[in-house]
C-alpha cells in the first residue's frame, strides 16, 4: 500500500498530496492521500470529502477499494469528464487504511489478537475526559486530523455488511458503556463521533456480506461499486452551500452557526466564512447566526439536480453594557495614543505647585484628566443653558443681566464630584 501510494503521489505531483495523519500503536503511517488541484491548500468555494476504510483489521475490502479509488482519479483525471470536474471542485481525503496493526495481523492469522483487530471500531465519548488516555494512538491521531479539516461529506467503506448505516442518536451512558436496546456497546464508532463532533455528515458503507472475500471477486465488486463512490462525492455540490460575513466590512465570518428549522444538527462556517449543508430535496427555513450579530433567516428549496447558494450578511446587534464599556476602553486608548495627549494628561494631574488661571482648554483637559484619574467619585458633562431662559431672566432683573454675559453660559465645562461618608 505504501508504495502503490508513493508512486501515485509521484507520478502525479499536480493533483495529489501524500501524508500521514499519524502512527498507530506500533509504529506505522496512518497514509492519506488528497487528491484535487493545488492540493495540500485550503482553498474557498472547495467542500472537503473523506473516506475511511480497514477500521478493523481483517476489514480488507475497505482498503483494497479505497486504494482503487485512489488510482482510478489519479489516472482518469483529465480524461474522464466526471473525474475531471470532481478533482476540479474537491478536496477528496482517503485514508485506505486506518488500523494498519490489525491488518498485518489478519494476514499472518493471528486470531489471538483479536483486540487488535478490532480496536478501531469504537472509541470512547471526547466528552469523558478521563477516556482519552484509553483511546489507541490510531484513533487519536485520527481524531485530530479530523478536528484539523471542514469535511462535509464522510464516509468508512466497511466489510461484513452490504447497508448503508447512517449516524445513531448517541444515548444516555451508564458509565462508560452505552446502552442500545439489549446491546451494550462500549464507546461509539467514529463517524457516529464525527457527526455529533464535528459538522460533517457521515456514513458506514457496507460493500459485502464478508470481511475478506475471495481475491478474485474484489474486481466485480469495484464494477459494481466505482461509480456509486463517484457519484457519493458529487453530492457534496448538491446541498446548501454560501456565505456569512459582516454586513459592514464584507469579510466572512469564522465559526457562525448556520441552523436548519426542525433539525438538531449544527453546522458552522470555515475560517473564511462558508458553509455547506446537506439536505435531501424540499422546502427549508435556514437561520445563521453569530455572538455580537443580528441572526437573519432565509427559505429556500433544495432541488437535486443544483446546488443552492444562500449566502447571509449579518450586521452588529445593539452593544450590550459591556460591549459598551469596551468600546469606551478603545476609545480612551485611541485618545491617549495622539500626539502629546497622554504628556498633557500626565501634566493635569500633578499636584498643582501654585494656583493660576487657566485657559478654557487647559481648565478642560484639567477636569477631564481629574474624571479619567478618579472615575469612581466623579462625572464629566456639558451644562447647557438656553438662550431663552436667560434672556426671561434678564427681562425680569431690570435688565441687570446683559447679552454679553449669555456667552459665559452657552457651552459651560463643569465636573460634579460626589461621595459618601462613612
Amino acid at each position: 500500500m505504501e508504495m502503490l501510494l508513493q508512486l501515485l503521489s509521484a507520478v502525479h505531483p499536480s493533483i495529489t498530496y501524500l501524508n500521514s495523519a499519524g502512527r498507530s500503536v506500533q509504529g506505522r503511517n496512518l497514509y492519506v492521500m488528497e487528491i484535487s488541484t493545488n492540493p495540500g491548500v485550503d482553498q474557498q468555494g472547495k467542500p472537503e470529502v473523506m473516506f475511511l476504510g480497514n477500521l478493523h483489521g481483517n476489514e480488507f475490502i475497505g482498503r483494497e477499494i479505497l486504494l482503487n479509488l485512489v488510482e482510478y482519479l489519479c489516472r482518469n483525471y483529465g480524461k474522464d469528464p466526471l473525474v475531471t470536474r470532481l478533482v476540479n471542485s474537491t478536496r477528496i481525503h482517503i485514508m485506505p487504511s486506518m488500523n494498519p496493526d490489525g491488518y498485518e495481523l489478519a494476514l499472518k492469522g493471528m486470531s489471538k489478537h483479536i483486540g487488535r483487530l478490532f480496536h478501531c471500531c469504537l472509541l470512547y465519548l471526547p466528552s469523558f475526559s478521563s477516556r482519552s488516555s484509553q483511546r489507541t494512538a490510531e484513533i487519536q491521531a485520527v481524531i485530530n486530523w479530523i478536528k484539523d479539516h471542514f469535511f462535509v461529506l464522510s464516509a468508512s467503506i466497511r466489510g461484513g455488511t452490504e447497508s448503508v448505516v447512517y449516524p445513531i442518536h448517541i444515548p444516555v451512558s451508564h458509565g462508560n458503556q452505552h446502552v442500545f436496546g439489549f446491546c451494550i456497546m462500549v464507546g461509539i464508532d467514529m463517524l457516529t463521533w464525527a457527526y455529533h463532533s464535528t459538522d460533517t455528515l457521515a456514513v458506514n458503507i457496507g460493500l459485502s456480506c464478508e470481511l475478506l472475500p475471495p481475491e478474485e471477486l474484489l474486481s466485480e465488486y469495484w464494477e459494481k461499486n466505482y461509480g456509486a463512490l463517484l457519484h457519493f462525492i458529487q453530492q457534496v455540490h448538491l446541498f446548501v452551500r454560501g456565505m456569512v460575513t459582516d454586513g459592514h466590512s464584507g469579510k466572512g465570518i469564522a465559526n457562525a452557526t448556520v441552523v436548519v428549522e426542525g433539525s438538531s444538527h449544527h453546522v458552522h462556517t470555515s475560517s473564511t466564512g462558508q458553509y455547506w449543508r446537506p439536505l435531501a430535496p424540499g422546502s427549508y427555513h435556514i437561520t445563521a447566526s453569530a455572538p455580537g450579530y443580528t441572526p437573519i433567516s432565509a427559505s429556500v428549496r433544495v432541488l437535486e439536480t443544483r446546488v443552492e447558494q444562500v449566502d447571509f450578511k449579518l450586521t452588529r446587534g445593539t452593544l450590550s453594557v459591556e460591549e459598551g464599556e469596551q468600546k469606551d476602553f478603545e476609545k480612551l486608548v485611541e485618545w491617549l495614543l495622539a500626539p502629546g495627549e497622554l504628556d498633557q494628561l500626565v501634566r493635569s494631574l500633578l499636584p498643582a505647585q501654585t494656583l493660576r488661571y487657566r485657559t478654557y482648554r487647559e481648565r478642560s483637559e484639567f477636569l477631564r484628566g481629574l474624571t479619567l484619574n478618579f472615575p469612581r467619585i466623579t462625572r464629566l458633562y456639558r451644562y447647557v443653558i438656553l438662550k431663552m431662559c436667560l434672556c426671561f431672566l434678564a427681562s425680569t432683573a431690570n435688565h441687570l443681566i446683559k447679552v454679553p454675559l449669555l456667552c459665559l453660559f452657552e457651552d459651560y465645562l463643569s465636573c460634579s464630584v460626589s461621595c459618601s461618608c462613612m
